[in-house]
């Protein structure tokens, strides 16, 4: 079904230019500022597969945003990287924002092979006391910095992505 301002020669500047996508709240943490109230297993009605898709052809016909997958967590999703591809082939520049403890070197040439353009990464903390606390979750500061290590292994492009609140506001400075 095309939008109803599909492709009418509307001025560029007016079209939608990035689109962040909750693919699912799934979720591997539990953080204090989460908006998406993450749950560890897929909430009931998120998007198939098919109808994933098809949101990704309305879009097409209407505008070519930057798609950012995120969530919860998105590689918890198991056909996250399948909606990259499709995104890729519709010709979206198709990006991912994650917590960073799940990237595996598999994860890494998927979203390589797939087409995804770069990864944001959050850390929400100088430390591995403060971005634990933050996230809720012993070790998270510890996978991030992994998960950054193989993506510069792999030669993904990524970029660090910090939630400010009162909490971790004096890490600020230290946060790079």
């Amino acid at each position: 079904m095309a939008h109803p301002h599909a492709k009418t020669g509307e001025n560029k500047q007016n079209q939608l230019r990035i689109l962040a996508w909750e693919t699912t709240r799934a979720c591997n943490l539990a953080c204090i500022h989460c908006r998406a109230k993450a749950t560890t297993q897929p909430w009931p009605g998120e998007l198939t597969l098919k109808e994933s898709k098809a949101l990704l052809e309305d879009v097409a016909s209407f505008a070519t945003p930057i798609i950012i997958l995120t969530g919860g967590e998105p590689l918890l999703r198991p056909d996250i990287f399948e909606i990259a591809e499709y995104g890729t082939s519709l010709g979206f520049r198709m990006v991912m924002a994650v917590n960073g403890t799940l990237i595996t070197r598999e994860y890494a040439d998927k979203m390589n092979q797939t087409g995804i353009k770069r990864v944001s990464i959050s850390l929400d903390g100088a430390t591995a006391e403060s971005h634990d606390s933050f996230r809720a979750v012993d070790g998270a500061f510890a996978a991030a910095l992994n998960g950054i290590k193989i993506l510069k292994q792999a030669e993904m492009p990524f970029q660090i992505n910090t939630t400010i609140t009162k909490a971790n506001l004096a890490d600020l400075p230290e946060i790079n």
